[in-house]
């Protein structure tokens, strides 16, 4: 059985309660907050035997045996290391750092303990997700040629907020553009030749918020995506061949999928999913914990670290 313990019971840990109740041999044994209230009031939502205040108490419980962080990304790197630290598996939402030097970091001491570690990245798990690598792999459009995804909202929020403010790993590319990422490279691969943008910063905070970016493969394959915090954009993703395309509706939690040819609609699948699609990643975490993997195959920490470096040319860190 995975006992988990939830770090930070923030906007994030609610859709995990929801979702892990359905993933078997695993059950949640405790949360921790900054602020106790805020832990008791959560833990009494959602039926958790017990809530701490602060997280040292958390890491030492000899009941938890795996933490789920929630917490703002500027602080992921300091969690994920007491987690390990304290000999407990970690699966930490996304980002899983907030640069490639902290994602070494983590990778580093979670092979030292030998202990599971993961990043919380819903798309490799979700079936429409699958249904568009299976449709690729099997040639169903040819060649690939583009893939294109854009995440955008008109919500940045006030400067000191979540999503603007420095200290809390504010920005456009870490919160939302690393979706459009990872379905890309998803599809293309992890090792794009070139990477180029252009990026918004804000003038209030100096963070980014939006920004359109390309990768380019070897072959001739481009990736072109976009992310922003302060405007409507089309929120949809597609991928492009030498022989049919796919289109995808709210590409980050797809409902609608499209497979065309030139001049035909050749298959639509339509997926009802609502916060208990979080499960196929939970059940990933649990089975890999469970089997002694130190790692996931579908979303190894390499693919977290890839990506880390991309943001991090992006932004030039």
């Amino acid at each position: 059985m995975v006992r988990w313990g939830i770090v930070c019971a923030a906007k994030f840990a609610h859709k995990f309660v929801k979702a892990e109740a359905v993933v078997e041999n695993s059950r949640i044994a405790a949360v921790a907050a900054r602020d106790a209230g805020k832990a008791e009031a959560f833990a009494g939502l959602h039926g958790i035997p017990k809530a701490y205040g602060g997280y040292e108490r958390l890491f030492a419980d000899p009941e938890v045996n795996a933490v789920y962080i929630a917490s703002v990304h500027s602080v992921h790197k300091e969690l994920i290391l007491r987690g390990l630290a304290a000999g407990k598996h970690v699966f930490c939402e996304k980002p899983l750092c907030m640069n490639a030097g902290e994602v070494r970091e983590c990778m580093t001491a979670a092979r030292e303990k030998g202990l599971f570690l993961m990043e919380a990245m819903a798309l490799p798990f979700l079936p429409a997700h699958r249904k568009i690598r299976k449709w690729v792999a099997d040639g169903r459009i040819g060649e690939v040629r583009l893939v294109r995804a854009d995440f955008s909202f008109n919500d940045p929020g006030p400067p000191e907020g979540r999503l603007l403010a420095p200290a809390l790993g504010g920005g456009a590319l870490l919160d939302i553009g690393v979706y459009t990422l990872h379905f890309a490279c998803g599809i293309l691969g992890y090792s794009p030749t070139e990477i180029t943008g252009v990026t918004r910063f804000s003038p209030e905070t100096g963070v980014d918020t939006g920004g359109t970016y390309s990768l380019l493969y070897p072959g001739g394959a481009v990736a072109a995506l976009t992310c922003g915090i302060d405007y409507l954009g089309p929120y949809d993703g597609a991928v492009f061949g030498t022989e049919g395309k796919i289109f995808v509706s709210d590409f980050s939690w797809p409902g609608h999928l499209e497979l065309r040819s030139k001049t035909a609609l050749l298959e639509a699948w339509d997926f009802s999913q609502g916060e208990e699609s979080y499960q196929h990643e939970i059940n990933e975490a649990v089975s890999c914990i469970l089997a002694g993997k130190p790692e996931s195959d579908i979303m190894p920490l390499w693919k977290s670290l890839k990506a880390a470096e991309i943001i991090d040319k992006l932004l030039k860190v």
